[in-house]
């Protein structure tokens, strides 16, 4: 998955189709530690209600560190924040 595909898809979940779907797992299966297609594809299935959610989420329980389980677990409004405080 290209970079930009991925930063597109933290922007906007809507994105998220059977083949981005694909292309997540293919992700994880290549690079185990790197947190953010788990995190990405958890919050899609959990959002979505999908049954694979509980069974993976314990699955990858091992890969994610406190702060991930807190943003799979947050309430789900899948567009990142891209604003920031200006002082």
């Amino acid at each position: 998955m290209e970079p930009e595909k991925l930063y597109n898809i933290l922007k906007d979940d809507h994105a998220l189709h059977e083949e981005i779907v694909i292309e997540l797992r293919e992700l994880i299966d290549r690079f185990p530690w790197f947190s953010t297609p788990r995190i990405v594809l958890l919050r899609h299935w959990r959002h979505t209600k999908n049954p694979a959610f509980t069974h993976e989420f314990e699955a990858w329980r091992s890969f994610l560190s406190g702060h991930d389980i807190m943003l799979v677990t947050a309430p789900v409004k899948m567009a990142l924040h891209t604003e920031t405080a200006c002082f």
